[in-house]
This record gives C-alpha cells, sequence and structure tokens, in this order.
C-alpha cells in the first residue's frame, strides 16, 4: 500500500484508503459514554477510522470520508493506538471500520492484550469476514433504508445473522415516512429470524430532533402490521442517541 493516504474512499468501493504497513488510519480516539443501542449508557473508549464505501445523506461523520478528513487522519501503530484506550470497552466506528478488515484481527488482539472486556463494531453490514466474526463481542449493523440515498445489501446482512446471530444487533435510522415499511420488507427478504429486538432511532443531525423522535415513536404505536405472526410493533424498540441529547448534533468527540 502507500505510504500517502491521499484520497478518500470511493464510493462503493470495499477498499480502505491507502495506509502504513501496521497502521491504522485513525480520524479521533475518545472516551466517552455509548450512545445507542443495546449498550447505551456504558464507558466506551470510541475509535473512529478514516474512509467509508458510502455516502448516506443523514452521515453525522462526514469529516470521517471526505477527501479532506481521510487526508487529516492519523496513521498511528497498532500497539500505539491500544495503549490510548482507558475504559474496558471499545468501540470501533467510521466511516466503515470494516474497510480495514485485515488488520483488525491484530489490532483486536492488542486490546485483548490489555484486558479489554467487550468490542463492539459499528457497521453499514456491506463487508463480512467470517475470520473475525468470534474476535467481536457486538456487531451493531446499522443497514441503510431508502431515506439514506444508499442500498442495503441482503447478503451480507444474512451472513451476519446466520454466523453471528447471538453477537448483533440490528440498528436503523428511520428518516422518510416509507422508510419503516421499508424496513419490513429488506428483512423479509434477508430471511433469517432476528437476533433480538429491531433498534431504531430518528435522524440525529436534525434541528428538530424532539419532533421527528416523536413522529416516529407515533408511527411504530400505530403500525398495525405482523412478523411472522407476530405484531411488528412488539419487535422493535425507539431510541434517542444519548450523546445527541447530552451534546447537541454538531459536537465532536463525544
Amino acid at each position: 500500500m502507500s505510504d500517502a493516504l491521499d484520497t478518500a474512499t470511493p464510493h462503493g468501493s470495499l477498499e480502505p484508503p491507502a495506509t502504513r504497513p501496521g497502521t491504522l488510519p485513525i480520524v479521533e480516539l475518545f472516551h466517552s459514554i455509548q450512545g445507542e443501542g443495546t449498550r447505551t449508557g456504558e464507558p466506551s473508549t470510541f475509535i473512529r477510522f478514516a474512509g467509508c464505501n458510502l455516502r448516506c445523506t443523514w452521515c453525522d461523520t462526514p469529516y470521517s470520508w471526505t477527501k479532506e478528513g481521510v487526508k487529516a487522519a492519523v496513521h498511528t501503530q497498532l500497539d500505539v493506538l491500544a495503549d490510548q484506550v482507558t475504559e474496558r470497552a471499545v468501540v470501533l466506528t467510521g466511516g466503515e471500520p470494516m474497510l480495514h478488515r485485515r488488520r483488525l484481527k491484530p489490532f483486536i488482539a492488542e486490546l485483548r492484550d490489555r484486558g479489554i472486556d467487550h468490542i463492539t463494531v459499528e457497521t453499514n453490514a456491506t463487508i463480512f469476514d467470517p475470520d473475525l466474526v468470534l474476535d467481536v463481542d457486538l456487531w451493531s449493523l446499522s443497514p441503510k433504508l431508502p431515506g439514506s440515498g444508499e442500498v442495503a445489501d441482503t447478503a451480507i446482512i444474512g451472513r451476519y445473522l446466520r454466523g453471528a446471530s447471538d453477537r448483533t444487533q440490528l440498528k436503523f435510522v428511520i428518516v422518510e415516512e416509507g422508510d419503516l415499511a421499508a424496513m419490513w420488507d429488506l428483512l423479509e427478504r434477508v430471511g433469517e429470524e432476528l437476533p433480538g429486538p429491531v433498534l431504531l432511532q430518528p435522524d440525529g443531525t436534525r434541528s428538530d430532533y424532539d419532533r421527528v423522535l416523536r413522529v416516529l415513536a407515533e408511527q411504530v404505536m400505530t403500525d398495525d402490521g405482523l412478523w411472522r405472526g407476530v405484531p411488528r410493533r412488539s419487535l422493535v424498540r425507539v431510541m434517542s442517541q444519548v450523546h445527541r441529547v447530552a451534546w447537541g448534533p454538531a459536537a465532536r468527540g463525544v
């Protein structure tokens, strides 16, 4: 790979941005509480990698994949990066951390050597690596619905649900009126059992966050559809982003 990190990850590419051997390109590392998902509220160290293969319309971290953001990423040796972790839970996020899948395994080994109890990978569920499945404690899948401007990969989602269902959560951002119905259609096409309650949240970049959260809650409560004979609304959890509520939409490093 090139010694220079000179371009952002091309849209749709499953290759990571160029980085130096033995390093990972880090946009930011910070310590905060987990703001979403099943481990909400847990003190964690967050490591945000550069590069993403998607361009969601509502992305709240474009600085992780823009040309300028990728260029500014710090190429950090795996052991040096692991030494910066202060919490017993680590969240690997992006961008898209699975673009760096070939270096995640040795990096996770460095984290385990330092006594890390729990590792979450937040991914858009477009890349799957069977060699990593058992190395990660929680795969937080965020497949994209039509409101994102992107298309979910049903085959990859299915591989996660078959290979790591006991360590997977499904999390969807609902931004358009049709997104909720599109989500159920997507899950039907994936064809696997749900790994647990499906987590729903509104667009965290909205200035009227309270209103869109309320709209989402009302949309769920008026959903009378069934999923394999079970009321669909009993299978979801409407969740706010705690970090969004506590620090606002523009804050970084929280």
